[in-house]
């Protein structure tokens, strides 16, 4: 899933989380990690993780229920606020549309998974989307007429949607990959470099590199 980086319109400023608009959630969401942890690692755990619950045994009836403020201790107090905090920066991030779909939710983590919810899916739906993936990326060929940075933006998309559904591949997997993805006419090139490379260490990037040069000699 390409990024269009035109669609975070507060990009330009570090204090001000990306907007999100409901367009390429997963881009979003990656970099709403980032400002969280740069604002402090603990807003990131709160919305991931959950929030703190300020809440007791009650005496009399034996169930669980919140505190009152005469209750709440100064931590209890620290957790709340850390929450709200992280609350505000989610809601900042989002337009009229997006906050509407999150109107009710009492934690960032609520928030969080909600909107993972509705952008990414259920962990079903999730499931099918990898396996729709894993099958693309088992199939990965080079196209007719394609060159190499055409086809690598291909494959990139692809091994990023699947990063972002918690599936990976090690970088030798990777560079194996795009090497026999490539067509007849790149078979002399793609011996020199499994002999003279290490492809468990070699980056992608001078992969692709090495792969071009040879295209425009």
């Amino acid at each position: 899933m390409a990024t269009n980086n035109a669609l975070f319109f507060e990009g330009q400023s570090v204090t001000r989380p990306p907007m999100f608009n409901g367009a390429n959630f997963i881009s979003w969401r990656d970099r709403m990690k980032i400002f969280l942890q740069s604002i402090d690692i603990d807003l990131w755990y709160v919305v991931n993780e959950g929030p703190f619950e300020a809440s007791i045994i009650d005496d009399h009836t034996n169930r669980r229920r919140e505190k009152t403020r005469n209750e709440l201790t100064p931590q209890d107090k620290a957790n709340l606020t850390l929450n709200a905090k992280a609350m505000n920066v989610l809601y900042n991030a989002l337009d009229a549309n997006e906050s509407t779909r999150v109107k009710g939710c009492s934690s960032a983590k609520e928030i969080w998974d909600k909107l993972k919810e509705i952008h990414e899916g259920s962990d079903d739906v999730r499931e099918q989307k990898k396996s729709l993936l894993v099958a693309k990326y088992e199939s990965f060929k080079m196209e007719p007429h394609e060159n190499i940075d055409k086809m690598y933006c291909r494959f990139n998309d692809i091994i990023k949607d699947l990063e972002a559904l918690s599936k990976e591949y090690s970088l030798g997997e990777k560079n194996r990959k795009i090497l026999n993805a490539l067509s007849k006419e790149w078979d002399a090139k793609t011996i020199v470099i499994e002999e003279a490379k290490n492809l468990n260490l070699m980056p992608i990037e001078s992969l692709i590199n090495s792969l071009t040069s040879y295209y425009s000699s």
